[in-house]
């Protein structure tokens, strides 16, 4: 968007990525990881199929029972919408999915606790290895807490905040084929996770310089260049 508007001579815009990147927690809590972090919506799946049947949330319930066993990680399920609509409440349905899985696997799902907002769950999201998230913002939220994070994409937004956050899509997985693309990817992305660690640290401090540069820049914009007080 940015290119196209100085493309027509508007040279007064400044690139701001999302503000979900300059929410931060508190640097000083340190935390060992245990968990493999799920963020998993019914608005995702209403987007893709038009609703959200029971067949599919077996499915689902399938594959993190697979999850679980593959990976021998307890998962947090982290509920990032409550909603009064059924149709867009992850605690609802992550509850309804832990149901669907086998007993003997339930005892090794666990619920972030959700009640105090996109701040309070960043204690939770600190105690993953990763996070595999449908909802963008929730991945973001891990992401600020340089906790590595797969995109699960249902809509074009979350191909374009990989891109942005990576590089390209490698940490990017199609909801339409996550029963065989899942698993692989949390594989490979433990193997490679203090590498990614790094990087994202590096990423997050990019990302800020954005903010601090462009703000002056906006400032100047708004004042005609006058900076002073």
């Amino acid at each position: 968007s940015i290119d196209y508007l100085q493309s027509i001579g508007l040279n007064n815009t400044c690139f701001f990525p999302d503000p979900a990147f300059q929410v931060r927690g508190n640097y000083d809590e340190r935390f060992e990881p245990s968990y493999i972090g799920i963020n998993l919506s019914p608005l995702s799946l209403r987007e893709i199929y038009g609703s959200y049947q029971e067949e599919y949330c077996k499915k689902l319930a399938g594959l993190l029972d697979l999850l679980y066993e593959s990976t021998h990680k307890d998962l947090l399920f982290i509920p990032h919408v409550l909603s009064p609509e059924a149709g867009d409440n992850d605690l609802t349905f992550l509850q309804h999915l832990q149901s669907l899985m086998k007993a003997e696997n339930q005892s090794h799902i666990q619920f972030a606790d959700c009640e105090h907002g996109f701040l309070g769950l960043k204690s939770a999201l600190k105690a993953c290895y990763l996070v595999a998230s449908a909802r963008m913002h929730c991945a973001i939220n891990a992401i600020d807490e340089n906790i590595p994070a797969i995109f699960l994409s249902y809509s074009q937004k979350s191909v374009g905040m990989c891109k942005f956050v990576y590089g390209d899509t490698q940490w990017l997985v199609d909801l339409k084929t996550v029963e065989t693309d899942l698993i692989p990817k949390v594989k490979k992305m433990m193997s490679e996770r203090e590498h990614l660690v790094r990087y994202l640290k590096a990423k997050n401090d990019e990302i800020n310089a954005y903010y601090q540069g462009n703000l002056l820049r906006l400032r100047n914009v708004l004042t005609g260049g006058n900076t002073g007080g």
